[in-house]
């Protein structure tokens, strides 16, 4: 009986899977085209949310990916919508790690036109009537936990309890030509445990960056990050980005490598997976035990893996990680200074 049970399954699954095929049959023709310029209808993007008067799909689907179209909204949003929209939030969880550990946990929400994390942010399409300002606040809240006193021997500490970040973003973004983009930001505001006040706890960042669409398939990226950290202000910006196909995407760009490659469509939400890199950390100030000012600087490098997702809702993001090559290190209070062990790291998304 159980034999027959089995037999009996499979034969319902293969008169299902043929059903499901004939009703979707595979695209015949030439495959689209790839660019990122307007008018060209059918751009890479990571994700594309469902138009509001099209009908989700309760099954598995892998057509190709949605033209520009479907993916972008018909006209672009007003001062006040920039407001609440195109915010992304982020909670990372790094553990311990590796003797001496060093957990950390962030809850931030910065302006996805700003974060280079956005998955869009290299890929957005060319709009030649899409220049604009942008503007924003960025907020997160940082909480550190060190082992210290259970080293042998116990090392001393001067970690602060919890730092926070609070900035406006101002932002510019120009279509030069259909296949020249600028985009510029600047960022100013405070890192600071809110004990130590402007103008100590000020700190200005920003960027200045410009893509180049080389080929329909191929964008050329160049520019610089201006971090302003205590042990680095300025890194490079630069890469191409290539799509490989209609669904797979590598963007080869310092300091966020990372390949996005579409799963497909299932009930209205669009699937894709990515791995790649970044160059994680920041700087602060605070007041240390004697009531004086100090800094902090902490910087590490991440390889993540990841899933996301993309509906009408908003988009959304789940990665795990390795990070390694951490530091830790004080302005004045040098003899604190530590390399936290390597750890591993989650992280929670949502662009909305």
């Amino acid at each position: 009986m159980l034999l027959r049970f089995l037999m009996t399954t499979i034969s319902i699954a293969m008169l299902t899977w043929g059903s499901v095929a004939q009703e979707q049959p595979l695209p015949s023709g030439p495959a689209s085209s790839n660019s990122f310029s307007a008018p060209v209808p059918q751009t890479f993007l990571p994700s594309s949310p469902l138009l509001s008067n099209e009908t989700p799909p309760t099954t598995w689907q892998t057509s190709p990916a949605r033209p520009v179209e479907a993916a972008l909204p018909v006209s672009e949003p007003t001062t006040f919508e920039r407001l609440y929209q195109d915010d992304l939030f982020h909670y990372t969880w790094i553990d311990f790690g590796d003797a001496p550990g060093l957990r950390v946990h962030r809850v931030e929400m910065t302006n996805a036109w700003a974060d280079m994390r956005s998955l869009q942010f290299f890929s957005r399409p060319f709009c030649i009537d899409s220049s604009h300002f942008n503007s924003g606040i960025s907020f997160a809240v940082q909480w550190w936990k060190d082992q210290a006193e259970s080293q042998s021997p116990p090392m001393g500490s001067a970690l602060p309890p919890v730092l926070y970040d609070l900035y406006i973003d101002v932002g510019w973004r120009a279509v030069l030509t259909p296949v020249w983009l600028i985009d510029l930001a600047i960022s100013p505001g405070l890192a600071t445990d809110f004990r130590v006040t402007p103008p100590d706890g000020f700190r200005l960042r920003g960027h200045a960056i410009t893509m180049f669409d080389m080929l329909p398939n191929l964008r050329a990226v160049a520019g610089v990050s201006y971090q302003n950290r205590e042990s680095l202000k300025l890194i490079p910006v630069a890469g191409f980005s290539i799509g490989v196909t209609d669904r797979t995407r590598i963007e080869a760009i310092f300091p966020q490598p990372r390949i996005i490659h579409q799963l497909g469509d299932w009930r209205g939400t669009a699937w894709d997976i990515s791995i790649g890199g970044e160059f994680g950390g920041s700087s602060w100030a605070f007041k240390n035990d004697d009531n004086t000012r100090e800094t902090i600087d902490y910087r590490d490098f991440r390889a993540l893996v990841g899933f996301g997702w993309n509906s009408s809702r908003g988009q959304g993001t789940l990665q795990a990680g390795y990070v390694f090559q951490r530091e830790l290190r004080y302005g004045s209070q040098q003899a604190f200074n530590f390399d936290p062990g390597n750890a591993w790291m989650i992280r929670l998304g949502w662009d909305y």
